[in-house]
């Protein structure tokens, strides 16, 4: 009998975001009778842990009091990746990826890989900050076998940036599982939104997403403001959390639209509010396959988003949802509008929408590419890193020690 492939997966943390999202969904699916998995993650923001022990998964907390303390992260994860002898380390995030990279080649772990999920460096004016972020990022790149993109243009992004080859890039979607594609009844969809104090008439948006400059929110608030004028009935739920709200709060304030905008701050029940919503819209500017839309869409609810790269490999404009330039409030203000208008032209494509996202981002489907991914590299070619000299080796352990400061 052979043994299970040994994977030693690595995350900042098991917070609520996208990327964790990926793991949990990748977890549920994954096949324990020839994988067996270990998630170890780097600070102490924990919201998802109980689901992975849930699923048998085990889990190992870094609690780095910040994820950039490099030189103690580095040497911990070394111990670790010794004890667990994985045949496979699986990164993902910026200083998971890092740190992990590094790792792997002091702990001589067979095969590296890296789960990409945005395009983050695509930005031409980058920050010191992020400029510094990218040469790490490449300079480590080097020491990973494969990459796994969540979107054809996250595989682009990946070749641009990192200078990877095509050939080490694989594409397997950001996906979600069948309990995604359950309906609310009518009955208790209409509960809901009077539970949440919602007047009969009222036209609901929701948007789900961090509130960071690069998710767009100011140009929808002031295109959900042209389209409140004219119909007061209209609301708008904000739904995360961060360190952009207050400048939200007070661009909802200054246009005097306290009454009909509510931040929702970060929620567990998304999926109720995305069945009650009657739209959802996606103002982002920056993405690699965001699951929220994709959970709207298998919602059943009809959706609006920019047209950035990832957005349209999930959206057909006019088909399965509606599309608009970043960064254009008055292209949104517009469609906001025709969504108000045309309720029998939003069903169908609702309903188009639902059916392609359950075709193509199929969670199970997923898992299987991922897990004939880990056993193509696993029976081919091992990259095992060997320092020519013992010189080499001190020289690594020296950049080891310094790249978690902060840039």
């Amino acid at each position: 009998m052979v043994d299970r492939c040994r994977i030693f997966y690595l995350i900042e943390s098991l917070g609520l975001g996208g990327a964790e999202k990926r793991l949990l969904i990748d977890m549920e699916n994954l096949d324990r009778s020839r994988f067996e998995p270990v998630v170890c993650f780097l600070t102490k923001e924990d919201d998802l842990k109980k689901d992975f022990e849930r699923l048998g998964v085990s889990t190992v907390g870094m609690s780095a009091s910040h994820p950039s303390d490099g030189a103690r992260i580095v040497s911990g994860l070394v111990r670790l990746i010794r004890r667990y002898r994985p045949h496979i380390l699986h990164t993902q995030l910026f200083w998971a990826d890092l740190y992990g990279r590094l790792a792997g080649r002091f702990s001589r772990t067979p095969l590296a890989i890296s789960t990409v999920q945005s395009t983050v460096y695509d930005n031409r004016h980058l920050s010191l900050y992020s400029q510094k972020r990218l040469w790490l990022d490449r300079w480590s790149a080097r020491w990973c076998q494969h990459f796994v993109a969540v979107s054809e243009t996250v595989r682009d992004s990946i070749m641009r940036h990192l200078r990877v080859d095509p050939g080490q890039i694989s594409v397997i979607y950001n996906a979600i599982g069948e309990e995604a594609f359950s309906t609310m009844p009518e009955e208790e969809r209409r509960r809901h939104r009077a539970a949440w104090g919602l007047r009969g008439d009222a036209f609901l948006f929701v948007t789900v997403g961090k509130l960071h400059p690069d998710k767009g929110h100011p140009f929808l608030i002031r295109a959900f403001a042209g389209v409140f004028r004219r119909h007061p009935h209209v609301r708008l739920w904000i739904v995360g959390e961060g360190s952009f709200r207050k400048t939200l709060e007070d661009l909802v304030q200054s246009l005097g639209l306290q009454n009909a905008v509510s931040f929702l701050g970060r929620r567990l029940d998304v999926k109720n509010l995305l069945s009650a919503c009657d739209g959802f819209v996606f103002p982002t500017l920056s993405e690699g396959m965001p699951f929220c839309l994709l959970e709207a869409m298998a919602s059943g609810r009809p959706v609006l988003a920019t047209n950035i790269g990832p957005n349209q490999e999930a959206i057909q404009d006019g088909q399965t949802g509606f599309l608009v330039p970043p960064g254009d409030s008055h292209a949104l203000e517009a469609k906001l509008e025709m969504m108000l208008s045309h309720p029998d032209q939003l069903q169908r494509m609702a309903q188009e929408g639902r059916s392609y996202v359950q075709r193509k981002f199929s969670a199970l489907q997923a898992a299987r590419r991922l897990e004939s991914l880990y056993e193509t590299l696993r029976n081919g070619k091992r990259h095992r890193w060997e320092p020519s000299s013992l010189k080499e080796a001190k020289t690594f352990e020296e950049e080891a020690a310094t790249v978690g400061t902060k840039p």
